[in-house]
């Protein structure tokens, strides 16, 4: 099928500015600044999942169960899974 130059963006020209690699600069965006304000926050992350999760477990026994007593739960497993994510990427 043959299509005009300007339907399709990889046929369009390319900016000036696209011969640079993203990241290379001393202050790319993806970069921490500080180790330490990232082991912080890391260290941070896994506390309170924990806590969330240990607060879960004490309600559920001390309370039946219903929808609000899952909301710890919920943040425990996503404060868990950031701390992983958060760990691989270090």
């Amino acid at each position: 099928m043959w299509a005009h130059h300007w339907t399709c963006w990889l046929n369009n020209g390319v900016p000036a500015a696209a011969g640079t690699k993203i990241g290379t600069r001393a202050g790319a965006v993806n970069r921490h600044s500080l180790d330490w304000e990232r082991e912080d926050m890391m260290k941070a992350t896994l506390v309170v999942a924990i806590a969330a999760l240990v607060a879960w477990a004490v309600l559920l026994l001390k309370f039946p169960p219903s929808g609000w007593l899952h909301v710890p739960l919920a943040v425990g497993v996503i404060l868990l899974v950031r701390w992983i994510a958060l760990r691989e990427t270090a």
